[in-house]
């Protein structure tokens, strides 16, 4: 039998008002069926976890994100994080409504969004295009998430996993940031074993294991480069016949090889000849910018808003 953290999640992101969510581990177990392999939902390579589906004894449709590697250390760390969910009622933030360690097991109970990640949007071939105004939508979403984190947290947070199997989209396509456990407070300036997806870590990771706020924006950068080209942050396939693999590369050698014309030659085709040529483009800098090598040539995330934001409404 599992048992539950004495820690109480004030969560207004499903109701609109306060609620608090106490699940044990059989409560969790029968909400999946015994953790059935039809109800997962993600398992990443890596097998740190895995993510289920679930549907509780009230009807409520729930994430279950479920560990079996926790020792000691790793579940105090895990305490002190849960501590800090209580202040992120956001939006564009991916609300925890409940938590339950058991003798081998860490869960937590997400809410369930009903249109997946940004991902399977993205690179699933049978869903069907995301128009360019949705797309622009999702990146202010998440921008707006991360300000929350970066600007209104004390300490702030950063997010460190930014990519687009970790944006769920709600009704009416709304993003929200998820995956939490991988948070770490920002007045740490060395972060050691990030688990970041290959194609989104930013220069600085790879020359001083270094991750900022501004690690996060790169990593929002390269999922708008996704947004923009339908392509993957990282492509093993095109690795495996000596092409580069990582999108970010791909863009940035196109930029300096040919400019715009050849920047253009590499967009997703559904929006490639949109009539918004203007917003396309630039959205392609606003890309770009976000990506730059030096992590203080990029905008902070408040004002990565400010300027998605200005491109909505002037375009």
């Amino acid at each position: 039998m599992g048992y539950l953290l004495n820690i109480y999640v004030a969560c207004r992101a499903i109701y609109g008002r306060p609620r608090l969510e106490s699940e044990n581990f059989q409560e969790i177990k029968q909400a999946t069926n015994n953790f059935n392999q039809r109800t997962i939902l993600d398992s990443p390579d890596n097998a740190e976890f895995t993510v289920y589906k679930g549907t509780l004894s009230s009807g409520e449709i729930v994430r279950v994100r479920r560990s079996s590697t926790m020792g000691i250390n790793m579940k105090s760390k895990m305490e002190k994080e849960l501590e800090l969910l209580s202040c992120l009622y956001h939006r564009n933030v991916v609300c925890l409504v409940g938590v339950c360690f058991s003798k081998d097991d860490h869960l937590l109970v997400y809410e369930h969004l009903p249109n997946g990640t940004l991902s399977d949007h993205l690179h699933d071939k049978t869903k069907l295009p995301l128009p360019l105004e949705v797309r622009l939508d999702i990146a202010i979403c998440i921008a707006k998430g991360l300000a929350h984190l970066h600007g209104h947290i004390s300490p702030p947070i950063i997010h460190r996993n930014v990519k687009s199997s970790s944006i769920l989209l709600g009704n009416k396509f709304v993003a929200k940031l998820s995956e939490f456990g991988l948070w770490k407070q920002m007045d740490d300036e060395v972060l050691e074993g990030t688990r970041s997806t290959e194609g989104y870590m930013p220069p600085e990771y790879y020359k001083a294991r270094k991750y900022t706020n501004l690690s996060d924006v790169y990593g929002l950068g390269v999922v708008l480069l996704e947004l923009l080209t339908g392509e993957k942050a990282c492509d093993l396939e095109r690795h495996a016949h000596n092409e580069e693999a990582l999108l970010v590369r791909r863009i940035w050698s196109a930029l300096r090889r040919g400019g715009w014309e050849a920047l253009q030659s590499k967009l997703d085709p559904f929006i490639r000849y949109h009539p918004k040529q203007n917003l396309i483009q630039n959205l392609v800098n606003t890309a770009l910018y976000c990506t730059e090598e030096l992590e203080t040539d990029r905008p902070d995330s408040k004002s990565l808003v400010e300027i998605l934001e200005n491109l909505r409404t002037f375009s």
